[in-house]
């Protein structure tokens, strides 16, 4: 009988032991040192990082304890077994990155701009508009798990047409036109000399060069004009 009642002592102190060190619960991990939680929506706990809990499934909301208008809060949901203690780590200090294309998108909250791609939102926003002139509005609903967001908007405006003095045949019409405008001036100062030497000297030759300098200028001068005109009609039909 002594022995039986040995028995069960220790099998008591065993179970008793066993159950002092097996816990069931969260330990939550936080870059901040105040935050509230709660659990299922009933139970609240304050600045408490270490909560005991039974077996079962759990919905729980983390929320910075702040007196800020929007604080940052995060939920989870898991399942919980007995002498599980499962490990919550939540960074408030940190944002989302929100970037698009194109860039420099304004962001908006409700009627507030908060700034444009890209952007870090470094509290919690459940929503976020992104707005440019020729785009799509968009609105964005933000994951707290995802560190980064890209977002990409539709064009709906008009393609900007290409002004033709961007154009690199415009500038082939400026270049020439400049080029054969020199030439033709070039070559007339030269019949201009020649013809001062005819003058001075009699000298038949200087006549000759003078009759070939004008017709290089006279050429030179009307494929300037050609130039000239075609890069007038250019310009008034690409308007």
């Amino acid at each position: 009988m002594k022995l039986l009642i040995s028995l069960i002592i220790i099998i008591l102190l065993s179970t008793s032991s066993f159950s002092q060190e097996c816990e069931t619960g969260i330990v939550i991990n936080s870059d901040v040192p105040g935050f509230i939680v709660t659990i299922n929506d009933s139970l609240e706990f304050i600045d408490q990082n270490k909560i005991q809990l039974g077996k079962g499934f759990y919905n729980i909301t983390v929320k910075e304890n702040s007196s800020r208008w929007n604080t940052k809060s995060f939920s989870d949901s898991f399942q919980l077994d007995s002498c599980e203690t499962k490990q919550l780590n939540f960074s408030f200090l940190s944002g989302t990155l929100i970037d698009s294309d194109p860039q420099d998108v304004q962001v908006i909250v409700g009627d507030s701009l908060l700034g444009y791609t890209p952007l870090i939102l470094p509290y919690n926003f459940d929503r976020i508009v992104l707005r440019k002139s020729g785009y799509a509005e968009k609105e964005i609903l933000i994951d707290q798990r995802m560190s980064k967001i890209n977002v990409s908007l539709d064009f709906i405006g008009e393609m900007k047409k290409e002004s033709f003095f961007d154009k690199s045949f415009s500038k082939i019409l400026f270049g020439s036109m400049i080029a054969l405008g020199a030439t033709s001036a070039y070559y007339k100062i030269k019949a201009d000399h020649n013809y001062d030497e005819y003058l001075r000297t009699g000298d038949v030759k200087y006549k000759d060069r003078t009759s070939q300098f004008d017709l290089i200028s006279g050429i030179t001068f009307g494929l300037t004009q050609i130039n000239f005109g075609y890069l007038i009609y250019k310009i008034f039909i690409d308007k």
